[in-house]
């Protein structure tokens, strides 16, 4: 009877083994989810704005409270007003038609600022907070002071609103020309994955854009990947692009690009 009991057991752990391995087995690959890295929360005070969310190539309206995520793009709208509220306490309040991009390299949050213009709530009492604009990198605690030792620059003050003062060459232009050159850029990651299998991750850049259409100034405003032949690489495709020409004056931006 005992010996019975035991067979028994054994036979129902040796099943309980099989279908916990026939599940593992079973399991679909490649569905694993990752949750986002949530860096604060966005606030919509006023208006109309959109936000395109990382890896999204359509943005959607922002809600009255949406999470702030990394690499998110958030763009106001005319008379719209957002809050971004950051997990480290600092508050940033964007104004009506600006547009920034957020990210997070190490413990360092990231504010690419690409048009407009933005006014501190709250500098926060964490980490640091830097503001990447025209190829410069600005911690936030000396951004109002950066801004006011520009003031008296008249180039200065129409890159801050480049967008705004020149319709002949736009945003959909810019980022539908840089569409163009995609294969070029994913050439050179190919070329870094034969190096390092398997590495992914985000780049932002950043340049001017000259009355000519020559791209000039490119620089790394963010990235995740490190590899200096790469950024070598992408520098090489970006200064063969070239824009329409047109007048007014320069047209500084920045480029998230994604390589998964």
């Amino acid at each position: 009877m005992f010996k019975d009991n035991i067979y028994t057991y054994i036979f129902i752990f040796l099943g309980i083994g099989f279908i916990t391995i026939g599940y593992f087995i079973s399991k679909p690959a490649g569905k694993t989810s990752f949750k986002p890295q949530l860096l604060g929360q966005i606030e919509k005070l006023s208006g109309n704005a959109s936000i395109t969310r990382k890896n999204q190539s359509r943005s959607h309206s922002l809600r009255e409270s949406e999470s702030l995520q990394v690499l998110d793009t958030i763009e106001t709208h005319k008379q719209s007003q957002v809050e971004l509220q950051f997990n480290n306490g600092t508050q940033i309040r964007l104004n009506a038609e600006t547009k920034v991009i957020i990210d997070q390299e190490r413990d360092n949050l990231l504010i690419i600022l690409s048009k407009g213009k933005f006014s501190i709530e709250n500098y926060g009492n964490q980490g640091l907070v830097f503001v990447s604009y025209q190829g410069q990198r600005i911690r936030l605690q000396e951004w109002e002071g950066w801004l006011s030792a520009q003031s008296n620059s008249n180039k200065a003050a129409n890159g801050l609103n480049s967008y705004n003062s020149n319709e002949k060459l736009s945003e959909t232009i810019i980022s539908d020309t840089i569409q163009v050159h995609k294969t070029k850029f994913l050439q050179c990651y190919n070329k870094l994955l034969q190096k390092t299998p398997g590495v992914s991750g985000s780049v932002t850049l950043a340049f001017t854009i000259e009355k000519s259409g020559r791209v000039s100034n490119p620089n790394v405003a963010s990235s995740v990947l490190t590899d200096s032949s790469f950024k070598s690489c992408l520098f090489e495709v970006l200064n063969r692009i070239e824009f329409k020409a047109f007048e007014g004056e320069p047209i500084s931006t920045v480029i998230p690009l994604n390589f998964e």
